[in-house]
C-alpha cells in the first residue's frame, strides 16, 4: 500500500534478479523480479545531466567552429599565401622614409605577421587552440557518469559531436548562395578542417576519420547528372575532345562546364569522398543511361513504321520526299536529345575513370603499375585462344 510519503514516478519491467528499495513509513521496502522504480530525485538528475553534456559539447563544436572561420587557420593561411609575400614587397619597397631602415615588424610589411606579440589574430588562435585540446584531453581521460541505470560516456558524445560537426560543415560548403561550390574549393575547405580533427585526435584515443559524406555524394552526383548530363538549365553544354572536358555557350552558376568537369576538379571528387565512393557516381550515370536508353527504345518502337518508310526509299526518295517521311516521325528532337544525354553520360563516365585512375597513380603508383602489366598479359592470353 502506498502512502503519502512514497511517491511512483514511473516502472518498468525486467528479467532476471532484480530489486528495489523503498523506503516507506520508517521501514525498508523490497520488491524481488517486479519493477524497477525511479524515485523523483533520479528523474531529475538525469533531467539536469543530459543538458549539461549538451552544453559542453556545443562549446566543443564552438571551438571547431571558431578555429574554422575566417578569423582562424583561414586568416593565417592567408598570411603565409606566397601572393601575400610578393605584395607586401612591393609596399616594402615604396617606403622611403628616413626613420624606416628596416621593415621587420612594421604593420602591413614583410614580417609583421610573424611578429607573435603584435598579431591579434594568432594569439586567439593559440587560445582557442589550447582550450581545445585541453578539453578533448580532459573529457577523453574522464570516466562514465552512471545516474541510476543510465550510464553517459563523454568520449562517445565528444566523437558524435566531431562527426556531425563535420557532416554539417561539408554540407555547408558544398553549396555557396544554392549554387555548388567548385570540388576543389570544397576539398581546400575540407581539408583545413580534417587538420582541426587531426589535432584533436592526437589527445583522443579514437579514430575520427571514419566520416560518412553519403548525403553530400548524393548532391554532388544529382547536380553532375542534372546539368552536365541533361543540362536542364539550357547552358549548351559540350563536349571538347581538345580540351578533354565539358564546355558550355553559357554560364551558369558563375562559372561554365569546364570549371567542374575538367580532370582536375574531378580529381578533387575523389580526394573529399575517396576511392570507394567512385562505385557511387559510376552507379548513378550508368543507372541514368539506361533510363535514356529505354525512353529510345520505347520511341523507336511508336515510330517504328514511319522508320521503315524511310530506310526502304532512303536512296530513291527526292530531298521533299524525305523530309515528308521524316516529319512523321514522332516527337523527333526529343529522341535526338535522349542520344545526346546518352553520348554527355558516357563520356562524363570515361572523365570519372580517368580522374580515378589519376588518384591511383599518385597514391598507388606501383598497384596501378601491376594492375597495368596483368591487362596487358590477360589480352595477349585471349587473342592466342581466339
Amino acid at each position: 500500500m502506498w502512502i503519502d510519503k512514497t511517491v511512483q514516478i514511473f516502472s518498468r519491467e525486467a528479467k532476471g534478479v532484480v530489486y528495489s528499495l523503498n523506503a516507506c513509513n520508517g521501514k525498508l521496502l523490497v520488491a524481488f523480479n517486479q519493477k524497477i522504480q525511479l524515485n523523483k530525485i533520479g528523474r531529475d538528475s538525469l533531467y539536469y545531466v543530459e543538458p549539461l553534456i549538451e552544453s559542453i559539447m556545443g562549446g566543443l563544436e564552438g571551438l571547431i567552429n571558431i578555429l574554422d572561420s575566417d578569423s582562424g587557420f583561414v586568416s593565417l593561411e592567408m598570411q603565409l599565401h606566397p601572393d601575400q609575400a610578393v605584395i607586401r614587397m612591393i609596399q616594402a619597397s615604396k617606403v622611403s622614409t628616413s626613420f624606416v631602415k628596416s621593415t621587420k615588424g612594421v604593420y602591413g610589411l614583410p614580417g609583421y605577421e610573424s611578429c607573435r606579440s603584435g598579431n591579434i589574430s594568432v594569439k586567439v588562435l593559440e587560445v582557442a587552440t589550447q582550450r581545445l585540446t585541453s578539453l578533448c584531453s580532459v573529457l577523453n581521460d574522464m570516466e562514465p557518469i552512471c545516474v541510476l541505470n543510465h550510464i553517459f560516456v563523454l568520449r562517445e558524445y565528444m566523437r558524435d559531436c566531431f562527426l556531425a560537426n563535420f557532416r554539417k560543415r561539408l554540407l555547408m560548403v558544398l553549396r555557396i548562395e544554392n549554387y555548388l561550390q567548385r570540388p576543389s574549393v570544397v576539398e581546400s575547405l575540407i581539408r583545413r578542417h580534417i587538420r582541426i580533427i587531426h589535432l584533436a585526435e592526437q589527445h583522443i584515443s579514437m579514430d575520427l576519420t571514419e566520416v560518412r559524406g553519403g548525403s553530400a555524394l548524393e548532391i554532388v552526383c544529382n547536380w553532375y547528372v542534372e546539368n552536365i548530363v541533361k543540362d536542364t538549365i539550357g547552358a549548351d553544354v559540350y563536349f571538347a575532345p581538345f580540351h578533354n572536358c565539358f564546355k558550355s555557350s553559357k554560364a551558369f552558376e558563375g562559372n561554365t562546364a569546364e570549371a567542374f568537369t575538367n580532370i582536375r576538379e574531378l580529381k578533387s571528387i575523389f580526394r573529399i569522398f575517396g576511392g570507394y565512393r567512385f562505385d557511387t557516381l559510376d552507379r548513378m550515370v550508368r543507372k541514368n543511361v539506361a533510363s535514356l536508353l529505354n525512353s529510345i527504345e520505347t520511341s523507336l518502337r511508336s515510330n517504328l513504321d514511319a522508320l521503315e518508310a524511310i530506310s526502304e526509299n532512303i536512296n530513291s526518295c527526292g530531298k521533299v520526299e524525305r523530309e515528308t517521311n521524316l516529319k512523321q516521325i514522332l516527337d523527333i528532337e526529343t529522341v535526338i536529345g535522349f542520344c545526346i544525354q546518352v553520348g554527355h553520360a558516357l563520356t562524363f563516365q570515361r572523365l570519372l575513370v580517368e580522374s580515378a585512375k589519376a588518384i591511383l597513380e599518385e597514391k598507388a603508383p606501383l598497384f596501378v603499375s601491376l594492375l597495368s602489366g596483368v591487362v596487358k598479359q590477360v589480352t595477349r592470353f585471349l587473342k592466342k585462344m581466339k
